[in-house]
């Protein structure tokens, strides 16, 4: 009976670690969320900024830098 209750000992504090290494790459990679969207915002004011500064307007190029070719 000792053994079998060292055994689930043992596996508990496994599972324990387990659980507190999974807490800390959650809390790693929220960190990288929310900086990759700092930088996806920054980036598209600078595309707008682009945009803006060179008179295409965004709903005439789908968004992107280039207007459509004049058959669109």
């Amino acid at each position: 009976m000792s053994t079998a209750l060292e055994e689930l000992e043992i596996k508990l504090a496994f599972l324990e670690n387990t659980v507190e290494q999974l807490s800390q790459e959650i809390a790693a990679q929220q960190q990288q969320i929310a900086l990759m969207e700092r930088l996806n915002k920054e980036l598209i004011s600078r595309v707008k900024g682009l945009q803006d500064a060179s008179g295409i307007n965004s709903s005439e190029s789908g968004g992107f830098l280039e207007p459509k070719p004049p058959h669109y």
